[in-house]
C-alpha cells in the first residue's frame, strides 16, 4: 500500500470481494488498523499489528471476540499505560511526542484520543512527525520540554534510529 490509507482501502476491499481468496493476512500498522475499523467479514481476516487497542478505538465487542472473521494482535503496551509509567519515573507535563506521520493521517480518530488523553492527565503534547529522517525534527523541539515520548518510527533505518537516539542524549 505504500503508506497509502486509499490503497491499502482499496486492496482490503478487493481482497474481501475475491472469492479465490480464503483469507486475509494484514501486514504493517495501516493494513492492520484499517481492517479493525470495519465491522463485517466475508472471510477470516487476520491483523497482527495493533499496537493499542483502546487508543485505536476498537469496540469492546471486537476485543471480546465477538466479531466474526477478525481476529487481531495487540504488540505493545497501553499508550495510556506507558505515559502512567513514565510520569511515575518523571512527573512531567510537557511533552514531545515523536510519531510516524503516517499513524495519525492514517487513523484519525487516534489523534482525537490523544488529545483526551492529554486533557484528562493535564499533559501538554508537542506532536512532531517522523518520516524516514531525523534531521527536520531538530528544530521543531519547542523551548521548556521536559521529556520525549517516542512512538512508533516504522520507517527508521537503524541507523536513523541511532542517529535521533544520540540527538536525544546531547540535547
Amino acid at each position: 500500500g505504500g503508506w497509502s490509507i486509499k490503497k491499502i482501502r482499496k486492496a482490503l476491499d478487493a481482497l474481501l470481494k475475491d472469492p479465490s481468496v480464503d483469507m486475509i493476512l494484514t501486514l504493517g500498522f495501516v493494513g492492520s488498523n484499517e481492517a479493525v475499523q470495519r465491522s463485517e467479514f466475508s472471510k477470516p481476516v487476520i491483523a497482527p499489528f495493533i499496537m493499542d487497542q483502546d487508543l485505536q478505538g476498537i469496540s469492546t465487542k471486537k476485543q471480546r471476540g465477538q466479531v466474526p472473521n477478525l481476529n487481531y494482535l495487540v504488540i505493545s503496551e497501553s499508550f495510556e499505560r506507558s505515559l502512567q509509567a513514565f510520569q511515575e519515573i518523571v512527573p512531567i507535563k510537557n511533552i514531545i511526542l515523536l510519531q510516524d506521520e503516517t499513524i495519525f493521517k492514517t487513523a484519525p480518530d487516534l489523534q482525537k484520543r490523544v488529545d483526551w488523553f492529554a486533557k484528562k492527565n493535564h499533559l501538554v503534547f508537542h506532536p512532531i512527525d517522523v518520516t524516514r529522517s531525523v534531521d527536520p525534527i531538530w528544530s521543531q523541539f519547542p523551548p521548556n520540554i521536559q521529556g520525549v515520548f517516542v512512538g512508533p518510527l516504522f520507517r527508521l533505518t537503524h541507523s536513523e534510529f541511532d542517529r535521533l537516539v544520540q540527538g536525544l542524549i546531547d540535547r
